[in-house]
């Protein structure tokens, strides 16, 4: 070309700019159109994640992430409130590092079974407060996928201080009944006039002369055991 003359170099550079121009030209919408796709990406990642906080922060129950490593990775505000963090002071901690040793282990031992298992797990554990007050919690853990194929725990958990509390002194009353009860030599019997269900202690079956595994707790048993003259008048009256 340069030996015909200045009009075909001309000519040429014109279009080798042009064609340049075109590609960028190209190049340049599909970055934009990349570039809108990301934000928009972007936009429903931040409102799916605006949802799941709205929804845990709303929740009754504790909830959080432990990555591989069982560091905390997300508290829900119930969690936050009860234990008195922040994301700040406690996202990157162990159990170890702000409970006592008993009960770290406790949960770490939890949060590796389901690591080793890969199923969930739902157990009671025993956490205090940050008043030194010892509460109770049913937990469930579960698998949770994390960044790069790592293996996470989630976990959520109700507090049943109060009901295991309830069970506790209805054990221990019942235990002082019973007590009482083989003190006075007193024998006792109980029965559900809706369903019939009967139920004695071990003086009421002594007192008639047998062993307690030698009469069966039943409506039929009771009945049998009434003197024939008191019987109709005992039925009528129940």
């Amino acid at each position: 070309y340069f030996l015909f003359g200045g009009g075909a170099v001309t000519c040429l550079i014109c279009a080798y700019l042009t064609t340049l121009l075109l590609h960028g030209q190209r190049v340049r919408r599909e970055v934009d159109a990349r570039t809108a796709e990301l934000a928009s990406a972007k936009a429903r990642l931040e409102e799916s994640e605006a949802r799941f906080r709205s929804y845990m922060d709303n929740s009754p129950a504790m909830s959080w992430l432990k990555d591989h490593e069982f560091r905390y990775r997300y508290l829900n505000a119930a969690f936050k409130n009860l234990f008195r963090v922040t994301a700040e002071t406690q996202i990157g901690k162990v159990d170890s590092e702000w409970l006592p040793r008993a009960v770290a282990d406790e949960l770490r031992a939890h949060d590796e079974k389901v690591v080793r298992t890969g199923q969930a797990l739902q157990a009671i554990e025993h956490v205090p407060s940050p008043d030194g007050k010892m509460r109770h919690w049913l937990v469930t853990k579960f698998p949770f996928p994390g960044p790069g194929g790592q293996q996470w725990v989630g976990g959520m958990a109700f507090e049943i201080t109060g009901r295991m509390e309830a069970e506790r002194a209805l054990r221990e009353s019942q235990q002082r009944l019973e007590l009482a009860l083989h003190g006075a030599g007193l024998g006792v019997w109980d029965r559900n006039l809706q369903t019939g269900h009967t139920v004695f202690n071990e003086q009421w079956a002594e007192m008639l002369g047998f062993a307690p595994g030698e009469i069966t707790p039943s409506k039929s048993t009771w009945e049998g055991l009434l003197h024939p003259e008191d019987k109709a008048r005992v039925l009528a009256a129940l």
